[in-house]
């Protein structure tokens, strides 16, 4: 298992898409914190968020709607 925060903040997009894909196959279970969404789904089973200290949403990746990207992102 690897936890990380942010792990591939500090890389391009390309690299970073290179360097989440290479530790997703070297973990079985992965728990990451990114702010990427499409990197994210990249490599997730399942999407959780946080807005005001709370779980919105906690979707599998296939069930994750626009709309429920853009209320976490919105002020």
């Amino acid at each position: 298992m690897l936890i990380g925060d942010e792990p591939v903040s500090a890389v391009d997009e390309r690299q970073a898409a290179e360097l989440v894909a290479e530790i997703a196959g070297r973990f079985e279970t992965l728990l990451l914190a990114l702010h990427d969404v499409d990197l994210a789904r990249s490599v997730a089973t399942r999407v959780l968020g946080l807005k005001g200290g709370r779980i919105v949403p906690d979707r599998r990746v296939g069930d994750l709607t626009g709309h429920e990207i853009n209320v976490l992102y919105r002020f």
